[in-house]
């Protein structure tokens, strides 16, 4: 019984972890998209701005 106190926080620790990490990889993976449709178009925009 004087395990389950100290596995009870690990394991919520670990979760927590898990569901952070797999939050990041998914705001990185759509910040990604995200950024780089402005940046294509800031690079024609500066392309049509040179012709």
């Amino acid at each position: 019984m004087r395990d389950s106190p100290n596995k009870a926080p690990l394991t919520s620790i670990y979760n927590s972890a898990l569901f952070l990490f797999k939050v990041h990889s998914w705001v990185e993976s759509t910040a990604n998209t995200s950024v780089s449709i402005p940046y294509i178009s800031n690079e024609t925009i500066v392309k049509s701005d040179d012709s």
